[in-house]
């Protein structure tokens, strides 16, 4: 099954160690909406449950055979892990709703009066390189990027594959041109197995949830 893990970078005037020993406080409270999964032995990450409430519409068909549709809240729930980055601190979440809004509720139970501010990770090909360099085996099948020139005044976007892999540089008519990196796919090859991994540049890594293990730690490493 594919995982989707979605990073933000958040500054706040609060210490790993300060958010951390806040969040154990804040899951404490009956009211509170975080719960403690696991904190790290040297207290400088935490893993956190994140609880919160959406509505949805669900249809009714009334005796008389009319169909309505009434609003039902219901509660949702994120992993997330908080720890420290080599510049700020990072939130990593697994399987995150499109909204960011369980960041909100949990910079807003751990930060307090302190004030914060979060934004995506920018992942860029730079850092992408830096990681599949860590693994046996790593080949280029799949990119998409965007805004390239094409002529003047018109840009193009579009997307390669090749199960054979691409070449570094993409595609030869994107040499010497700026462009955006949207996505890149790559098949890995580490310790007997293979996959894929997917980056993209918004903040997001796919993968399957089985190699999670083995992809998080290198990739966290160069936040």
């Amino acid at each position: 099954m594919q995982a989707k893990i979605r990073f933000f970078l958040a500054t706040t005037d609060c210490s790993i160690a300060d958010l951390v020993r806040n969040a154990k406080a804040a899951a404490r409270q009956p009211s509170g909406r975080i719960m403690v999964e696991d904190v790290a032995d040297d207290g400088l990450s935490i893993t956190l449950r994140v609880f919160f409430s959406r509505t949805i519409s669900i249809a009714r068909r009334r005796d008389d055979g009319e169909v309505i549709w009434e609003p039902v809240e219901t509660v949702d729930q994120v992993l997330v892990r908080m720890f420290k980055g080599k510049k700020t601190i990072v939130l990593s979440a697994i399987n995150p709703p499109r909204s960011s809004k369980y960041v909100d509720i949990l910079m807003s139970e751990v930060v307090g009066q302190s004030g914060y501010f979060y934004e995506p990770l920018e992942i860029s090909e730079a850092t992408i390189k830096k990681h599949v360099s860590k693994f046996d085996l790593a080949r280029l099948v799949s990119a998409k990027v965007k805004d390239f020139a094409v002529y003047e005044g018109a840009v193009g976007r579009f997307e390669v594959t090749s199960k054979h892999g691409l070449k570094n540089d993409i595609a030869p008519f994107l040499d010497g041109k700026y462009y955006r990196l949207d996505s890149l796919t790559y098949e890995v090859t580490h310790k007997f197995v293979t996959f894929l991994i997917m980056y993209s540049s918004n903040g997001a890594l796919k993968v399957n949830d089985n190699y999670l293990d083995m992809l998080l730690p290198s990739f966290e490493k160069l936040i």
